[in-house]
């Protein structure tokens, strides 16, 4: 076989090789939109958000149908954090709520959970957070939106009360405080 021939196949065969990586990435971005629309849908059923823009920001957040029950989990994060640090207490007084409100242990949602714990957020992803959950409570029948806000803030002032070991303490940190204030103000 001459060199040249050699060389033509050569370039033919990277070429083709070329084409071949090209359609894969094309079908992997095609099956990537499908998954996040479907997503997207299951999002909308769970939230009772009809909002695309809203829906898709909590997507781009990290959200989705697996773990959109972080939402209500992140004001918890948010006033352990409020104190300095998450502490022991915190932890296991924000892992029992998340089990009560149907987090299982070891799950995705629970994962990310135990990381938010760890490493604390940027307040850019709180703020949104809080945002997008008070528009889902705004989705809400009156009453059950009020009885949603309410469980909401008791559980942020558990978990303020968390390190002294006693709920309703008086000995909360003036952050906690004035983070359960921004909380109950911007669900308001």
């Amino acid at each position: 076989m001459s060199e040249k021939n050699i060389f033509a196949q050569r370039e033919h065969w990277l070429e083709e090789e070329y084409f071949r990586k090209q359609e894969q990435q094309l079908i992997e971005q095609i099956h990537h939109r499908q998954f996040r629309e479907a997503d997207r849908q299951r999002l909308a059923e769970i939230t009772g958000l009809k909002d695309e823009e809203v829906l898709n920001a909590l997507q781009d957040m990290g959200f989705s149908s697996e773990t959109i029950e972080l939402l209500h989990m992140l004001p918890l994060v948010e006033v352990a954090w409020a104190g300095g640090a998450v502490t022991e207490k915190h932890r296991n007084a924000i892992t029992k709520i998340a089990r009560m409100r149907g987090i299982t242990e070891g799950s995705e949602a629970d994962q990310r959970l135990t990381q938010w714990m760890t490493e604390e957020p940027p307040a850019e992803l709180f703020e949104a957070a809080l945002h997008a959950t008070r528009l889902m409570l705004d989705a809400l029948p009156p009453e059950e939106r009020e009885r949603s806000r309410q469980e909401l803030l008791l559980h942020c002032n558990q978990i303020a009360h968390a390190i002294y070991g006693r709920m309703w303490g008086h000995d909360v940190v003036s952050g906690e405080e004035e983070m359960i204030a921004h909380i109950a103000e911007e669900l308001s």
